[in-house]
């Protein structure tokens, strides 16, 4: 196989990302048979899927084609899914992707190490590939939410520094008028000009 293997899924399922384009996922696994039954789940609910036989691979088609959601065996030759997990995290600054890891029921120590390493689920094998499929779907449906979260309140942070820029506070009692720093530093408006202002209009 060729590395990254690549096919679009099927319209049906409507899974499009923001920007309208059918999602991808990638499936990392040795196991040839296990990639197949995965990307035949994932297709048949409407995602693309991109396929890597290792950790390494995983990581290269990963910086290729950015996809959705990544899907990682934990055992693979060379780099395994958990060092995998870890790099996206921690040097590649992943920190919403959701990252599903796959192992054997009888690898109870891989449970804490996906988790210890950024794991967004863990899935024992074998694994039921339509339901997973499905939980691949809620999955991504809860990474845009939490996506559209995060740049509302990054919006939200913005308004309140512009609002601060604008800043201007009127005092009644003793008619003084005060510009904020920022707006005065843009303005060239001084303190003493504000106040002048505001003895002026206390006796208009």
């Amino acid at each position: 196989m060729g590395e990254g293997r690549r096919r679009g899924g099927h319209p049906r399922g409507g899974n499009a990302g923001d920007d309208g384009k059918t999602e991808l996922v990638l499936v990392a696994d040795d196991d040839r048979g296990a990639r197949a039954s995965a990307r035949a789940a994932l297709e048949t609910l409407g995602f693309a899927v991109a396929e890597a036989a290792d950790g390494d691979e995983a990581l290269r088609v990963y910086l290729r084609d950015r996809p959705a959601l990544v899907l990682l065996n934990v055992r693979m030759p060379g780099r395994d899914g958990v060092a995998v997990c870890e790099t996206l995290r921690r040097e590649r600054g992943e920190v919403d992707l959701p990252i599903v890891l796959m192992a054997g029921p009888e690898d109870s120590v891989a449970l804490d190490r996906a988790f210890d390493a950024g794991a967004t689920d863990f899935v024992t094998k074998p694994v039921p590939w339509n339901a997973l499929a499905h939980r691949v779907r809620h999955l991504l449906r809860g990474s845009r939410a939490v996506a559209d979260l995060r740049r509302s309140r990054a919006s939200l942070t913005r308004a309140h520094e512009l609002a601060g820029v604008a800043s201007v506070e009127i005092d009644l009692a003793s008619d003084e008028l005060k510009a904020s720093d920022t707006l005065r530093a843009l303005t060239g408006f001084a303190e003493s000009e504000a106040i002048t202002l505001a003895a002026r209009m206390g006796r208009s």
